[in-house]
């Protein structure tokens, strides 16, 4: 599911080749929820062909409590490694209230119309003191 090229707006946000491709070569692309053009640049291509996915039943093991990951690059005769537990975001790192504001800022920024909808969003987010469920979020977001 996640070691593939991009063929449609939905494969391009589960393929982690083109998501590294996006980090390297347009970063902005990766707030980009539309998705409306696949990017596919010679130097996106070549990247993404350089990107194996694997499954390691240690990081596994821990699913769904934790979304854990170790990242390989091989450069020449060094190999480097890192394993990640856990990213901003998830449970042991949660977002702080304007790490939230600036990722839902991020990604409705470019929806036609939202204007007005962002602005009461980031209200609700501005008086929450800790986001502890999606449910809370949201009924604070109803609230408005």
């Amino acid at each position: 599911m996640i070691d593939h090229p991009p063929t449609s707006r939905l494969s391009s946000l589960s393929s982690v080749s083109y998501q590294l491709a996006l980090s390297v070569y347009h970063p902005s692309g990766l707030y980009d929820i539309n998705r409306g053009e696949i990017l596919g640049t010679e130097e996106m291509m070549a990247f993404m062909n350089k990107v194996t996915v694997v499954p390691d039943e240690e990081l596994s093991n821990a699913y769904p409590r934790q979304w854990a990951t170790r990242v390989q690059v091989s450069t020449g005769t060094n190999v480097l490694e890192e394993t990640v537990d856990e990213t901003p975001g998830d449970a042991g790192m949660p977002l702080t209230t304007e790490q939230l504001a600036w990722k839902w800022t991020q990604l409705l920024q470019p929806i036609p119309d939202v204007q007005r909808r962002n602005e009461l969003c980031l209200r609700a987010i501005a008086t929450l003191d800790d986001v502890t469920s999606l449910n809370e979020f949201m009924q604070q977001v109803q609230a408005i």
